[in-house]
């Protein structure tokens, strides 16, 4: 079956994972690995779309980008510089804008979709 023109699912088993480990001190409290389906690439809009999924760690963040989440999996929790923090389950959906300084926490395995949106 074909598929329509400018849909895309986002089927995993049609495309390989990339996989990252991030052991940087300065940026996570302990290292950790996660994988990524890019789904959806258009770097002249510097748009990126797909599903991440990622072992329980603290990531200190700075983001130029603004970026949609769905949480499939798991438990996340996101601290602002000023202590504010706020707790996401699955089946909940948020925006991260450009701005935020703060940390993202992964408090148990978490998969989300998400949608990024940076400066082209």
């Amino acid at each position: 079956m074909t598929e329509p023109a400018h849909v895309i699912a986002f089927d995993a088993a049609k495309i390989a994972p990339r996989i990252t480990e991030t052991s940087d001190p300065t940026i996570v409290d302990t290292p950790y690995r996660a994988q990524s389906w890019r789904h959806f690439e258009a770097p002249d809009r510097a748009a990126l779309a797909g599903i991440w999924e990622a072992e329980p760690h603290l990531e200190r963040c700075r983001c130029d980008y603004d970026e949609l989440c769905h949480i499939l999996e798991g438990t996340v929790r996101l601290t602002d510089k000023a202590g504010h923090s706020r707790v996401f389950v699955a089946g909940e959906t948020f925006v991260v804008s450009a701005g935020f300084e703060g940390t993202w926490e992964n408090l148990t395995p978490v998969r989300k979709v998400f949608f990024i949106l940076g400066r082209p």
